[in-house]
């Protein structure tokens, strides 16, 4: 879709209204006049590198790397030829340090650094899935065999304890890789125990607004007790203990008449 868009404005040689509002982007590097530099430096290549910072930057990195590159801000349609299209995501990629997160495994840290949340959260872990099976040796669709093969659940569900077992064995594919102190597990499958809140007994508040558990007793005379112990934390008067004692007998009293 961002191709085919991207071939429009081309051919009617814009610019769009989204691409005006881009024209006076000061923070991507643009002028504060319109004079069309949202159309000039609109988005470009698979990654959508937009802003006339972006081209500048892109420039310098090819150059600092030794690469005899066009000025991308003076010819910035020259970014979608090769090699330096493919190279436009390799730069946002190393000047962002997304191989931190790389190296945790972390897919969906690297999909909130690039889309700025977790939209195309579910198609990144699918084509990363594919990826790391081909590499890994099987089929791109046989996930139930890798799974079988690890010893977890065969379900064919690529959940987090699935995408760990795929990076661990991706990282033991280059000898030494796993000792490296930036390649850790996928953090999203380690287990932490969870604290629980132990809220303690106050005095402060009425016993029937407190959260504690109250276990019945057996006989008046012991429930007497408990509510003259409690007295002090009591905002209203406590029942009497010889009319519930007196309202318990009526049914039995009942009975007795029958």
């Amino acid at each position: 879709m961002r191709a085919e868009t991207t071939a429009t404005i081309d051919r009617s040689g814009g610019p769009t209204p989204a691409q005006q509002r881009y024209d006076t982007r000061t923070d991507l590097g643009n002028t504060p006049e319109k004079d069309s530099d949202g159309h000039l430096y609109r988005g470009r290549t698979g990654t959508q590198r937009t802003g006339k910072d972006n081209y500048r930057q892109f420039r310098n990195w090819c150059r600092a790397g030794g690469l005899d590159c066009p000025d991308f801000v003076k010819d910035p349609d020259a970014v979608n030829t090769d090699p330096w299209e493919g190279l436009v995501s390799l730069f946002y990629w190393d000047t962002r340090d997304l191989n931190r997160w790389t190296g945790e495994g972390d897919a969906e840290t690297i999909t909130k650094k690039i889309n700025g949340g977790k939209n195309g959260l579910a198609d990144w872990f699918g084509r990363l899935t594919r990826i790391s099976l081909v590499l890994l040796g099987y089929r791109a669709d046989n996930v139930l065999q890798f799974q079988a093969d690890q010893r977890l659940q065969v379900d064919g569900d690529v959940g987090p304890k699935t995408r760990a077992a795929m990076h661990t064995a991706l990282v033991a594919l280059t000898p030494g890789e796993a000792a490296r102190p930036e390649v850790e597990a996928a953090p999203v499958t380690e287990e932490k125990p969870v604290p629980v809140p132990v809220t303690p007994l106050s005095l402060d508040a009425p016993w029937w607004k407190s959260n504690e558990v109250i276990t019945p007793l057996s006989s008046s005379s012991s429930t007497f007790a408990a509510l003259r112990d409690r007295r002090h934390t009591l905002t209203e008067p406590p029942p009497d203990p010889c009319r519930v004692q007196r309202h318990g007998r009526l049914p039995l009293l009942a009975q007795e008449r029958r």
